[in-house]
């Protein structure tokens, strides 16, 4: 986890479109802030100052600004995509849906049993003790805990619709299928 290209790696995935979706923050930039010192985790792009970036190359006030305001629109990110933006093995973003459709929140997610999580539809075994072991790691616990204090959306509120027609009805089929 300290190795400086799997820190690259993981904060380039973390502020990838299909994650938290930052504008402006990519390899390059990502890997100025590291050889600077002014990150040394996802958690503290959250810190930095529209005059930490203006001393960097490639950076003038307004593209500094730009790119504090597109961190700062990402705590709005939905708890789904956070969840796949952590990189947890085997949590893709599909999976991370299914993960935030069963528990709605950061909490319950956090606090699931493995046998809550494999009893997920799509969930397997590995991946069920990969998402209880990311959120029984230190790391992954202070930077869940930095997340809440920057204000990032926690609650998860699915945004499908559910067409209820035929919930609670039963049927009863009769007859044969000769064709299957």
């Amino acid at each position: 986890v300290d190795c400086p290209a799997q820190l690259l790696r993981n904060i380039i995935h973390f502020a990838s479109k299909k994650a938290m979706d930052i504008e402006g923050l990519g390899p390059a930039n990502i890997e100025q802030l590291l050889d600077n010192k002014l990150i040394s985790s996802v958690a503290d792009l959250y810190e930095l100052k529209a005059n930490d970036l203006i001393m960097l190359e490639r950076f003038a006030e307004t593209s500094a600004e730009k790119l504090i305001s597109a961190i700062e629109n990402s705590k709005n990110t939905p708890l789904d995509r956070v969840i796949f933006a952590l990189g947890i093995r085997n949590v893709g973003s599909e999976t991370a849906k299914l993960l935030c459709d069963r528990f709605d929140s950061i909490d319950k997610i956090m606090s699931a049993t493995v046998e809550e999580l494999s009893s997920i539809d799509g969930f397997g075994e590995i991946t069920a003790e990969n998402v209880y072991n990311a959120f029984r790691n230190e790391r992954n616990i202070e930077l869940v805990e930095r997340f809440k204090s920057y204000g990032f959306t926690m609650q998860y509120v699915s945004n499908k619709s559910e067409d209820e027609r035929f919930k609670g009805l039963t049927f009863v089929l009769t007859g044969t299928l000769p064709t299957m």
